[in-house]
């Protein structure tokens, strides 16, 4: 009952159960209720009646489902139930919803036929599992002692009486060649026709076999020389020995430069108490790797240059690939990456950049290209970065970037967030400031207590923010002379 002297608000209203208003019967920001339901009804701005509230679903709950169902979306705004699959069933997209399918017999092979995953049978014991360019199938096991070969398109077994083992031209003795002087087809020789005890076999010709007697009286010690023709017992060369090498400089690294001649390298050193390889220029077709890789000029690699430690170049380091393998969880001056040497220590530095000079130091990011996609971005993500989710990114647009919206402009420096939230601020007692066309003021100036100021001026308590339009900042007016007003100010505390 209203209150005496007061009167009593009443919505426009039913009673009669599952009775829902049309959009004639309301108007703008107008509710409607059932009384008998227990739903509140309001009209959208595109003018379509929808529930506001529903008396009968329990608040955290979605009404409707099954014990175990997976809700998702199967259009814009509506929610559908995915039944519980049977004990063992795996979740898969068919490209339009998820999908059930059961669980395959015990030992199958899940695979993929392109549309939903599939089992296929692995085979009896013993099988061997092979892909037919299109499904996993297999090949039961052969026969005792077969021998597994390809027919050009799948395995098979066969027997071992139906392979080949190669032609023979000649034969001067061969086992399964009875007494004919040739075979065509030789499948074992256990022994070579010809020669003596302890003779040395070698083809003297095309398919003709010779033998090189074994060494007796005077020259047994000597060692197989070959004369042009045969092969020859012949004298070992005199062997010779010596502490150092004439010639060459402390730590150049000798190698032939001619028969019988040995010059040493005056671009390339290897220092034994260090372990290291230095040189003018290092150049490499394939990969560079080593402990340390040093060079007083360059270091350029086909491939890859590879360090247990350090790559060092006064010059340049150049090579397809630059690997850094350096461990950087430990309490460190440089990062795996390094220009200089930090003035303090941190842990897990990837890269890390460190000069004194009394101007800019600048790490410089460039894209040339002047097309109307190009730009030069820094990219950030965490564990649930993709290419497309999860980033954060700060670049410019090319000259001449086309696109709608403010992050497409040509020439425009962004930063931004993608599924997630974007906070710029300070963690400790500072003020953050923004500053337009190199003012000498603050164009907003936010405390560490979160007053605002603008233009420098934080105003007085009791005054309101009047707008200047695009003549200048607003300003800190009384109350009751401003035109249009922000916010009150409560002043700085």
């Amino acid at each position: 009952m209203a209150q005496a002297g007061f009167t009593p608000i009443q919505l426009y209203f039913s009673s009669t159960a599952a009775a829902i208003p049309t959009s004639g019967n309301l108007i703008a920001g107008e509710l409607a209720l059932n009384t008998n339901d227990g739903k509140l009804y309001y009209k959208s701005s595109a003018g379509v009646v929808r529930t506001l509230a529903d008396s009968s679903t329990a608040t955290g709950n979605l009404p409707g489902g099954t014990a175990g169902a997976i809700v998702y979306q199967s259009a814009p705004n509506t929610t559908t139930y995915l039944t519980l699959g049977s004990a063992g069933a795996i979740v898969y997209s068919n490209g339009t919803a998820p999908a059930y399918t059961a669980l395959g017999s015990t030992g199958s092979l899940l695979y993929s036929n392109g549309t939903a995953p599939v089992y296929a049978s692995i085979g009896a014991a013993g099988s061997i599992v092979y892909s037919t360019g299109t499904a996993p199938t297999s090949l039961p096991i052969g026969a005792l002692d077969t021998v597994l070969t390809s027919t050009g398109s799948a395995p098979q077994f066969v027997s071992q009486a139906s392979l080949s083992v190669g032609t023979a031209a000649v034969a001067g003795f061969a086992t399964t060649a009875g007494a004919a002087s040739t075979a065509t087809t030789a499948g074992t020789a256990t022994n070579v026709a010809g020669g003596g005890a302890n003779q040395l076999v070698y083809q003297s010709g095309a398919n003709t076999t010779a033998f090189a007697t074994a060494p007796t009286g005077a020259d047994i010690g000597k060692v197989l020389g070959w004369s042009g023709a045969v092969f020859n017992w012949v004298s070992a060369p005199a062997a010779t020995s010596t502490a150092n090498i004439a010639g060459g400089a402390q730590y150049q690294i000798p190698f032939q430069s001619g028969v019988g001649a040995t010059t040493f390298s005056s671009n390339l050193t290897f220092n034994s108490s260090t372990n290291t390889v230095g040189t003018t220029n290092v150049t490499a077709t394939g990969a560079v790797a080593g402990n340390t890789v040093a060079s007083t000029t360059t270091v350029a690699a086909g491939t890859a240059v590879t360090a247990g430690t350090s790559v060092t170049a006064t010059t340049s380091v150049t090579g397809a690939t630059v690997i850094a393998n350096k461990a950087i969880a430990p309490t460190a001056t440089t990062g795996a990456y390094s220009y200089g040497t930090l003035s303090y220590t941190d842990t897990n530095i990837f890269e890390s950049s460190q000069t004194s000079v009394d101007s800019y130091a600048q790490k410089i990011l460039q894209n040339t290209n002047s097309g109307s996609s190009a730009s030069a971005d820094y990219v950030v993500s965490n564990n649930l970065g993709t290419a497309t989710t999860y980033f954060g990114n700060f670049g410019m647009n090319s000259s001449t970037f086309s696109g709608i919206g403010p992050f497409q402009l040509p020439n425009a420096v962004y930063l931004y967030s993608t599924d997630s939230d974007l906070v710029i601020g300070t963690k400790t007692a500072h003020e953050l400031r923004l500053v337009t066309n190199d003012n000498s003021a603050d164009s907003m100036t936010i405390s560490p207590n979160g007053a605002v100021a603008f233009n420098g001026s934080y105003g007085v308590t009791g005054k309101v923010l009047g707008s200047n339009g695009t003549l200048g900042p607003p300003t800190w007016v009384d109350a009751g002379g401003a035109p249009s007003f922000l916010l009150i100010n409560a002043g700085v505390s």
